[in-house]
């Protein structure tokens, strides 16, 4: 079966190509009206020319057309309206006998040389005018929901004037082509309506329900039966103004001959008898020819012979002996010319009786053959509807949901088998309002007033409500009902379905419930996540912490190895924290960017730095290479670039024994659209290389290439994946080219924008801001954990500061008030008053109420998605997670005191 889509393709296909030869014809009768050919101006040789103003509608109706093809239904519908007008006002004319003055509306003297003045559309033109126009408009006004009787009329109207003016044509009947005194529809003009007729009947049979083509031929035939008949009665009426032309000849011959006799015997008179005779003759005679005048008004050139005939009969009475030769001479030339005229009545009267006789067994032909398949379209449209009906009845007897009927006079007219089931009702209590005993007493007020007052065709109503069986057992049912077009008493018909939903609504109600508890094991999930990222994190930072004081202390080679071991482990740990971390983000969800204008080259620098001390314990080159036409600057996550870096080259390094690992970037072959510019990351080490089956799997979380692998090398097996998702939430992708025993290359692309503006001076390094910067700088530490403190303490004393120490955030309040510090570093997590609720108190005080006063620096084990703007919207200015690198917290404390505006 064809969907409605493709149907309205093809109608729509044919709507345009109709269009467009309606445009063409009237653009080639206009190219000959303006250029004075008349060839080209009639479009068929030896044809009447389509006129100009003619042409000029042919152009907005085919434009009209096109329109519709092109689906703009409301430019359709003011080109329809535009023709529809013009064809009234046309029409209007012909009505009134009233010119408007537009005949001269497209007319040039160029065109005086195809008809010397310009001539009026005539009736039956104008009529189809009106009608396509109107036609035009309906199609686009209502588009799927054609109202197709009242369009099969105006096209059958169309059609049927259109054919009528080509039978014309074919029988050479004029009244057939024109109306009155006007111009006749010419071939093209009659050719472009017949086309424009039945393309719009062909598209409103393919997008109306109701394909039968019964509607279309009958109004056709009706209108070519009314048209035909018309016409036939105008050509009785030439026909008998024929046959009186013919009894007018047959007078006047008659005429003629009592002259020719009249002045016989005025002839013998004047030999034979005496003077009264030839009086009386000639009395006779000039009364016989005033007769003969009298019948002869119309003919210019008998009238002059009659003259001759009075001049002679003068001569006669003046001259009796007077030859009369001549004057029998001029009644023969007369009776001659009376005696053509006669033949040419005879066969013209005959030809129109033939013609009258031919278009009226054509038209009424034609208009019966249409009819008669009418009849059988109607007869298989009747069959099609009688199996629609049994199919129907088939499916909504057998369907697993109630369906009903009805429209908004009659209320319900139809209820199916399982309704019946499923209200307990019989289809008899159903009828009219009676359904509404299937409503629940406490739905039964919502469920009626969520119908609409003033629906549309087409429109849904789709609801859940309870229902109530007649045994006062309760349902949950979903009401799904449509709208239909109108009915032809003006009611609006619809058509729904009634389904228990009551067993799907317990599954929903299971379903919500399994959500909120899988939704509070997410959150009891991510709390022990942060609760044990807290608290390994807090040991961890006095391990690390104090294993770094120790090595820039003066210990042995062997403590220093011993430290190193520690410090490196401990990393290790961090890294596998961190990792997990960002996995359960990403299981989340919840993995989110910090974009941020950054130096690319300084990124790729502190990787390459992080991992040089494991490349050269291998003895392993490390090398970067930036390509030279890329930008300095870009906007996004340096971090997660960073860390994307250090997984890929960190694992290249891990697997390679000898040889390098060789990190590149340069700008990718294929550029976005936009102002985002697209930057491609090779990663090529030669190492051991991955097996090609391994590659498939080698991006799964917690998937290493094997056993022994994590075994040898260590890992937990996240951090490509990891980076694979970080690649993807920065518009990239990541590809793995590797052989084993030639090395891998793991190229991926990222977007990114490039920064314009100015760089922001970059801080100082460390080494730069030595204990001189912090000279005087006054410390506040909030921290309960004893061995954080003493970390604390150590890692200031290395920076030339000194601190004061508070347990808890009530502590610090009551000492801020009564000293002044420059700095304060906050704890998160402490007793008494936490760190962002003193944070919070601290702000809302004058001294502290931006950080231009006070810059608060959050210490936290805390490093959870969402933690740092946490601290930051409680007011804090900085963040730093545990363990807390000295480096890290020297620059915090640096840009603290440097410019605490911009933190």
């Amino acid at each position: 079966m064809m969907t409605w889509a493709a149907e309205g393709w093809k109608s729509n296909r044919a709507l345009a190509v109709a269009g467009g030869t309606l445009m063409a014809v009237a653009l080639l009768a206009l190219a000959g009206w303006f250029s004075g050919v008349a060839v080209i101006a009639s479009v068929l040789p030896g044809g009447a020319p389509m006129i100009a103003n003619t042409a000029a509608g042919f152009l907005l109706l085919g434009a009209g057309t096109c329109l519709l093809a092109a689906n703009r239904h409301g430019a359709a519908q003011i080109l329809g309206g535009l023709v529809a007008l013009f064809g009234a006002v046309f029409l209007a004319q012909f009505l009134s006998g009233v010119s408007f003055g537009i005949d001269r509306l497209i007319w040039t003297e160029r065109m005086a040389t195809i008809m010397a003045a310009p001539v009026r559309i005539g009736p039956n033109t104008a009529s189809c005018f009106l009608l396509g126009g109107l036609a035009v408009l309906m199609l686009a006004r209502y588009r799927t929901t054609v109202p197709h009787r009242m369009l099969a009329w105006l096209c059958g109207a169309i059609l049927g004037f259109a054919l009528l003016a080509l039978l014309g044509y074919l029988s050479g009947l004029r009244p057939a082509q024109a109306w009155a005194r006007f111009t006749g529809m010419s071939l093209p003009t009659a050719f472009n309506f017949s086309l424009f007729a039945a393309t719009m009947l062909w598209t409103m049979q393919r997008r109306t329900e109701n394909r039968s083509a019964a509607l279309p031929l009958f109004a056709v035939a009706m209108v070519m039966l009314i048209a035909t008949t018309g016409f036939t009665l105008s050509t009785n009426g030439e026909f008998v103004q024929a046959n009186q032309w013919v009894s007018h000849t047959l007078q006047v011959r008659e005429k003629l001959t009592v002259v020719q006799s009249r002045f016989a015997e005025s002839e013998a008179a004047a030999y034979g008898r005496g003077s009264e005779d030839f009086s009386r003759a000639a009395t006779a005679l000039q009364a016989a020819l005033d007769d003969v005048q009298k019948l002869l008004l119309d003919n210019p050139v008998q009238l002059e012979r009659i003259k001759q005939l009075r001049i002679l009969a003068e001569q006669r009475r003046l001259a009796p002996a007077h030859d009369g030769s001549r004057a029998q001479a001029v009644i023969a030339l007369m009776q001659a010319t009376e005696a053509g005229l006669l033949e040419t009545r005879n066969q013209a009267a005959g030809e129109l009786a033939q013609q009258a006789k031919f278009m009226a067994l054509l038209g009424n032909g034609i208009a019966v053959a249409l009819i008669v398949v009418a009849y059988f379209f109607s007869r298989r449209a009747q069959d099609r509807l009688r199996e629609s009906e049994l199919l129907f009845t088939t499916l909504a007897n057998r369907a697993p949901v109630g369906i009903y009927m009805g429209d908004r006079v009659r209320g319900c007219t139809y209820v199916n088998p399982h309704w019946c089931e499923l209200a307990g009702l019989t289809p008899e209590e159903a009828m009219g309002d009676g359904w509404e005993k299937f409503l629940h007493p406490e739905d039964r007020e919502r469920v009626l007033a969520s119908w609409p007052e003033h629906a549309t065709p087409d429109s849904v109503v789709t609801m859940e409500y309870r229902a109530q069986r007649k045994d006062g057992r309760s349902l949950d049912v979903i009401n799904v009902a449509t709208y239909l077009p109108e009915l032809s008493n003006g009611a609006l018909p619809y058509i729904g379905t009634v389904m228990d939903i009551t067993t799907h609504k317990q599954l929903e109600n299971e379903l919500r419930a399994a959500k909120e508890h899988a939704e509070a094991a997410d959150r009891a999930k991510s709390a022990f996540l942060a609760n044990m990222s807290h608290e390994i994190r807090t040991p961890m930072n006095g391990i690390v912490g104090f294993g770094a004081l120790l090595l820039s202390t003066e210990i042995s080679a062997q403590q220093r190895e011993w430290i190193g071991y520690i410090n490196s482990n401990g990393q290790a740990l961090l890294d596998i924290i961190n990792d997990i971390l960002d996995l359960s983000k990403i299981e989340a969800g919840r993995l989110s960017l910090s974009p941020a204008p950054f130096a690319l080259k300084s990124v790729l620098d502190e990787a390459v730095i992080a991992l040089l001390p494991r490349a050269q314990a291998k003895n392993l080159a490390l090398e970067a290479h930036l390509a030279p036409d890329l930008p300095v600057y870009w906007i996004g996550d340096a971090g997660r670039l960073r860390q994307i870096l250090i997984n890929l080259a960190g694992n290249a390094v891990k697997f390679t024994e000898k040889g390098g690992v060789f990190i590149t970037v340069e700008l990718a072959a294929a550029q976005p659209e936009g102002g985002r510019r697209r930057l491609s990351f090779k990663v090529r080490d030669t190492g051991i290389g991955i097996p090609e089956e391994v590659q498939r799997r080698l991006f799964a979380r917690f998937t290493q290439a094997d056993e022994s692998t994590t075994r040898k090398y260590g890992g937990t097996g996240l951090g490509l994946s990891i980076s694979k998702a970080l690649i993807e939430q920065m518009g990239g992708a990541i590809e793995l080219a590797s052989k084993p025993g030639e090395g891998s290359t793991f190229a991926f692309t990222i977007e990114l924008e490039v920064d314009d503006l100015t760089p922001a001076p970059q801080a100082a390094p460390l080494a730069a801001t030595g204990a001189r910067q912090f000279k005087g700088v006054r410390i506040m530490v909030a921290e309960d954990n004893i061995v954080n403190r003493k970390l604390l303490e150590g890692q200031l004393r290395q920076l030339g500061l000194t601190a004061t120490f508070v347990s808890d955030g009530a502590e610090l309040l009551e000492r801020v008030r009564t000293e002044c510090y420059d700095v304060i570093l906050m704890d998160v997590d402490m007793p008494v008053l936490d760190g962002l609720e003193t944070t919070r108190r601290l702000r809302a005080t004058p001294h502290f109420a931006t950080p231009t006063h006070v810059p608060i620096v959050a210490l936290t084990a805390h490093a959870m998605g969402g933690d740092r703007d946490r601290c930051i919207a409680a007011g804090m200015t900085d963040y730093l997670s545990k363990p807390t690198k000295l480096d890290l917290l020297a620059a915090a404390i640096a840009r603290a005191t440097e410019n605490p505006e911009g933190l």
